[in-house]
């Protein structure tokens, strides 16, 4: 009887071990995941500060453009209303 406890104690032992060792490793695969994941959006983020820079500055530009175009538009009209 003692060796039959014995055998068993140390497959349950090795069990458990062999339980706690598939736990750890997919713990550690979910732990990777969400790095990688972490990395991802911070890159997306500082992809999404650049992109918004760039828009700010063509916005900027857009402004500048329809600023010439009314002012362009004023002198043709201010000529028109100067050669009647």
């Amino acid at each position: 009887m003692d060796l039959k406890v014995w055998i068993l104690s140390g497959v349950i032992g090795a069990g458990s071990v062999l339980l706690w060792w598939i736990i750890r490793k997919a713990i550690d695969g979910v732990y990777a995941r969400l790095d990688r994941m972490i990395e991802q959006n911070e890159e997306t983020g500082k992809m999404l500060v650049e992109h918004g820079n760039e828009l700010k500055s063509l916005d900027r530009r857009i402004n500048v453009n329809e600023n010439r175009l009314n002012d362009h538009a004023k002198r043709i009209r201010q000529l028109e209303i100067n050669k009647q």
